[in-house]
């Protein structure tokens, strides 16, 4: 299954100023619910290494989330990478992709029904949530 790739500089906006975030070690995830498929992309830093080692571990990254890809919720994920994970083991990799995008799960669920109706997008398309109207 092909994984569909978040694109554009509002969806980016939204996902870097997302309150829906898990981290772990190696990595982090911020969530945004957009309301229509489930996209996913990926952010490895300079920091980590050439490009040759950001490449592998996106490639690495990309096949772990493809076989998570059809139990993820619809929305924009991005995964961002911060050490040199391309020695990892592939399957403890696998499982802390697996426990931060279980983390993200239940963390927008919270959010989600703290929120209720108070939400608008503002003028860069971001969902904002307004004061609670006093009685």
């Amino acid at each position: 299954m092909k994984i569909q790739c978040v694109k554009g500089k509002t969806a980016f906006k939204q996902l870097y100023s997302s309150k829906v975030r898990a981290k772990s070690s190696n990595l982090s995830v911020s969530y945004f619910n957009s309301g229509d498929t489930t996209k996913i992309s990926f952010v490895v830093t300079k920091k980590v290494g050439n490009a040759v080692i950001r490449n592998r571990i996106k490639r690495r990254l990309r096949e772990i989330v493809r076989d998570l890809y059809a139990n993820l919720a619809e929305g924009n994920y991005l995964i961002r990478v911060y050490k040199d994970i391309s020695k990892e083991d592939f399957n403890k990799l696998s499982k802390e992709v697996n426990e931060v995008l279980n983390k993200i799960t239940t963390n927008s669920s919270k959010i989600s029904n703290s929120i209720g109706n108070n939400t608008r997008k503002d003028s860069s398309g971001a969902m904002r949530q307004e004061p609670a109207e006093e009685s």
